[in-house]
């Protein structure tokens, strides 16, 4: 940005020059156009068109006009500024005694244009000016100081900035730009600086602007022959927050040196929201405002910033942010990149309270009839979620290569509506593009859960590998959030390691491979989807069942299980759970897109030496029921499986034979004498087949 504006400023710089150049020919400035815009061009490279007339006035001031100029670079097709007028008025009394007194520089709907080509190289570079012949005397009084003047009123209105980088593909303006000063000097005497200008961003799917307005006053000192600006009573405005401080710049003629602290008292965090999102919400039916306007009270922020820097480094020295009753501390030092290394990013953020319930969805309504509503609303967030998924966006790997990064955060604890989180410590870390997340153990649900991330940026492919292990987290306390985990509580245990392809989502959904191993104890679950299932399967059975004498509710002394991806989730998925002598075993997969999944499950109830909790008739031990597994997302829990029939049904007729064969086995066994039993089991085989 400083650039931008260090360009804007060359751009009023050669207007300026035009102008003082038609003052000093003071006769009809129209014969001199060509004068004027060669002045121009040997004093700063940039060629200046003079499309319109130039009016020359005597009285009361001394002054000059000019109509239609547009600003080019000889290299460059497109504009560089333009306006449809410039005016400058000086005090002839003060020229003459050897004082510059600029009584009034106006311009109106100034525009400057700065555009970075795909190359990388702004339409503003320009070649050396100097000719070789030239040479400068360093004795000479213009490199002992930079002439001073005074501009008693600068008034520049309807001004715009348009900047784009077609190397990156970025674009914004700043449009409706309104600038006045007074008593404007460069002599380190104090001077009030007003501007006002709407930041504008484009769309990147409709291409439409969306529109943000700020405001700045100040108080600036400037003494250019010292290479010092200070910026007092610093006023920065977006609505509706007000940042306000003070910034010290030195050695602008050598080694550049900043310092500075800033300040923004409590302002509404919502009202700011709606503020940077409002325009962008109204193509999109997204609303973040509205959003947080919903939630009961959002909480106030203030913070503080203390900062310096220079050419290679920028340091925060101490920043303050209160959120509410929450408190947050951190310093940070970013080290510009080099012709050998990378931009360097050190930090360290800590807490020891954080409250995000402000932020968070209400808790909704426990009534029966309420409750209902809810439960399909939040099956459809779930579906919802799901379904955005599978829509591969691609990451941002080439920034590990950008920068390298050290840093950590430390929250003592995080309330989230009813989540309590302790004792947080996230370490974060980029070095030779590649990073790794390491989470130090955090107290949640009355266990533990810590992991580890780790992306390696050097392949385009990414390869990502993944950590995460959870000690003794109560279900009971995690199942009004989750709400497929209201029918099991107790507490779990697991251990998960996956590798991934990490350059897009997709390719992380479609390379996920690993394993999860989980481990329940102090269990209780309901069995209501077990029991509909062999309900189903016993109204098939000759002898029927008596299924219905299972309990709803059964405390296992044994439950664990697994699942095993093997390049991605959709498809190849092994899932295993056994509770003591119910065992599921089966393979399936997830379908991000459609929202729905679908397994092929065998459901079985194993005998001795398993502890018998499930009774069930000795006939059907280790029994491997067919179950298919397939819904959306969105359906209830109890339509998620069924039996499948014909392979039931074909079980049943499986064990009616073989109960059969048992029966004729027993009776050549006790009646058929010895010497006919294999004659008698000989013609059985026949009948049986």
């Amino acid at each position: 940005m400083f650039k931008v504006l260090l360009k804007s400023v060359l751009g009023i710089a050669a207007l300026a020059v035009a102008l003082t150049v038609g003052l000093i020919i003071l006769v009809d400035a129209n014969q001199y156009k060509s004068a004027i815009e060669s002045a121009v061009a040997s004093n700063s490279g940039y060629e200046l068109f003079i499309a319109g007339d130039l009016e020359l006035d005597f009285f009361p001031t001394l002054g000059l006009t000019l109509n239609d100029v547009r600003l080019k670079n000889p290299a460059y097709p497109q504009e560089l500024a333009s306006t449809s007028a410039v005016s400058l008025k000086i005090d002839a009394g003060a020229l003459l005694r050897g004082r510059l007194l600029i009584k009034e520089f106006i311009t109106d709907d100034f525009h400057v244009n700065y555009t970075i080509g795909e190359s990388g190289i702004s339409g503003w570079e320009v070649e050396n000016t100097t000719p070789e012949n030239v040479q400068t005397n360093p004795n000479s009084s213009d490199a002992n100081g930079i002439v001073s003047a005074t501009f008693e009123r600068i008034n520049i209105s309807n001004a715009s900035i348009d900047i784009q980088d077609l190397s990156q593909g970025t674009r914004y303006s700043l449009a409706n730009v309104n600038l006045q000063s007074s008593l404007t000097n460069i002599d380190g005497i104090p001077f009030p600086v007003e501007l006002q200008f709407d930041y504008v961003t484009y769309s990147d799917t409709t291409g439409l602007a969306e529109t943000t307005p700020m405001g700045l006053r100040s108080v600036v000192s400037a003494d250019l022959n010292s290479g010092i600006i200070d910026i007092r009573e610093f006023n920065f405005s977006l609505t509706p927050m007000l940042l306000q401080g003070q910034i010290s710049i030195t050695g602008l003629n050598d080694s550049i040196q900043a310092t500075g602290s800033i300040l923004a008292n409590s302002f509404d965090l919502a009202g700011l929201m709606q503020t940077l999102s409002g325009n962008k919400n109204q193509g999109s039916g997204i609303s973040l405002g509205a959003s947080l306007n919903s939630t009961p009270a959002i909480p106030r922020l203030s913070f503080t910033l203390d900062f310096s820097g220079n050419q290679s480094q920028f340091s925060i020295l101490d920043l303050g942010i209160t959120l509410g009753d929450s408190v947050i501390q951190g310093n940070a030092d970013i080290r510009l990149p080099t012709d050998f290394t990378p931009m360097n990013v050190s930090y360290n953020l800590s807490s020891s309270a954080l409250n995000l319930s402000p932020f968070m969805t209400p808790e909704e309504d426990t009534s029966s009839a309420q409750n209902q509503s809810n439960t399909t609303n939040a099956v459809g967030v779930e579906a919802s979620a799901a379904s955005g998924s599978a829509v591969d966006t691609a990451m941002p790997i080439e920034l590990l290569s950008s920068f390298d990064v050290i840093g950590s955060i430390s929250i003592d604890s995080l309330i989230a509506n009813e989540y309590l989180l302790e004792d947080i410590t996230v370490f974060t870390n980029i070095e030779s593009s590649v990073l790794d997340v390491e989470i130090q153990p955090i107290s949640a649900f009355d266990g533990t859960v810590f992991g580890n991330i780790r992306v390696d940026g050097r392949s385009p492919e990414a390869p990502m590998t993944l950590s995460l292990t959870v000690n003794q987290l109560n279900l009971v306390d995690l199942a009004p959030y989750i709400s497929r985990f209201n029918s099991v509580t107790g507490k779990l245990n697991m251990t998960s390691q996956y590798t991934a392809r990490a350059a897009s989502t997709g390719s992380i959904a479609n390379s996920l491979t690993g394993s999860t191993q989980f481990a329940i104890s102090e269990n209780s679950v309901d069995i209501g989807v077990i029991k509909q299932i062999f309900t189903t399967i016993s109204a098939l059975s000759p002898s029927g069942g008596s299924i219905q004498q299972w309990p709803d509710q059964i405390q296992f002394s044994e439950l664990g299980g697994y699942i095993v991806l093997d390049n991605g989730i959709a498809e190849n998925q092994l899932i295993n759970l056994k509770m003591d002598n119910f065992q599921l075993d089966g393979v399936g997969a997830v379908d991000l897109a459609s929202s729905s999944f679908n397994y092929q499950l065998a459901f079985a109830l194993l005998g001795e030496p398993e502890l018998q909790t499930i009774p069930i008739d000795e006939l059907y031990y280790g029994v491997q029921w067919p179950v298919e597994c397939a819904a959306a997302f969105a359906d209830e829990v109890s339509q998620y499986c069924r039996p499948n029939f014909t392979g039931v049904r074909e079980l049943f007729t499986q064990l009616g034979n073989n109960a059969l064969r048992n029966t004729l086995e027993e009776a050549v066994t006790e009646r058929v004498p010895e010497d006919l039993r294999d004659a008698a089991r000989g013609l059985l085989q026949k009948i049986l087949n």
